[in-house]
């Protein structure tokens, strides 16, 4: 009987054994800071991994033993929140607080932790892991920055190109206004008696005004593409609009497409 006791004790112990070494293995080779504190009032550091202090800056896990959780905070107001959920739920995860360094900066970190009930008692011990999840703050908040910082070019930027945009079409506007203003003269000067060599220069030069208005047409056609969001073109339409300009001589030109649009 007694060496059946002693042999059960045996595989205990080994399975004991096991387990931590399991444990051991385990937290020390994941890429978190892994810690247990004792239950309340203090909270005290029990044991951690090897990368949970030096995330605080300390060499060994011997350093914090026996510490209390709120003393590694930068605020330890921020603990009583966790204490109420843990008691209340048995867990919190992804819980973002600032842990201090040994230096007296901050760490921001991601907490993860639960509680492990005991025999009598309704907790145990706290088991917990931390991420320094720092840099990743510092590049959103760089990339938020920069995002705000091409958004608010692009806005100035658009602004800029209204602006331009508006004198663009008032300058337009006004030498239109003149090119019809010179074509009425030309018209004018026509009508009365002249030399053909006047009546040679008159005709040039109401080509000269058609062929300026068109090229100031164009520069409107041409604008309005990248101002104007993209549409349906009617193609057979669209020909027909084009060449209407143009002096082909009566049938010419002839459409043939139907029901095609770009």
């Amino acid at each position: 009987m007694e060496k059946n006791n002693a042999g059960e004790e045996n595989n205990h112990q080994d399975t004991l054994r096991e387990y931590q070494e399991k444990y051991r293995i385990l937290t020390e080779m994941m890429p978190l800071g892994a810690f247990r504190l004792r239950p309340a009032p203090d909270y005290r550091v029990v044991s951690a991994n090897r990368l949970f202090p030096q995330m605080l800056g300390f060499d060994s896990g011997d350093a914090i033993e026996g510490i209390s959780v709120k003393d590694l905070l930068i605020d330890p107001a921020h603990w009583q929140q966790i204490e109420t959920d843990l008691i209340r739920d048995g867990s919190v995860t992804q819980r973002e607080l600032q842990l201090k360094h040994k230096e007296g900066s901050g760490i921001l970190v991601a907490l993860n932790a639960r509680v492990v009930p005991g025999t009598n008692v309704p907790i145990a011990w706290i088991d917990g892991v931390a991420e320094d999840v720092t840099e990743r703050k510092v590049l959103e908040m760089e990339m938020h920055y920069h995002e705000a910082e091409v958004n608010r070019y692009v806005l100035a930027l658009t602004r800029a190109n209204e602006k331009l945009n508006l004198l663009s079409s008032i300058t337009r506007h006004d030498i239109l206004n003149q090119l019809t203003a010179l074509s009425g003269y030309l018209e004018l000067m026509d009508e009365g008696p002249k030399s053909p060599q006047i009546q040679k220069y008159i005709e040039i030069e109401k080509r000269i005004a058609q062929t300026i208005k068109k090229q100031i047409q164009f520069t409107r056609d041409y604008h309005e593409i990248g101002v104007q969001s993209p549409q349906w073109y009617n193609v057979k339409k669209t020909i027909e609009t084009a060449t209407a300009p143009l002096l082909l001589p009566q049938g010419t030109l002839t459409v043939g497409i139907e029901n095609i649009s770009i």
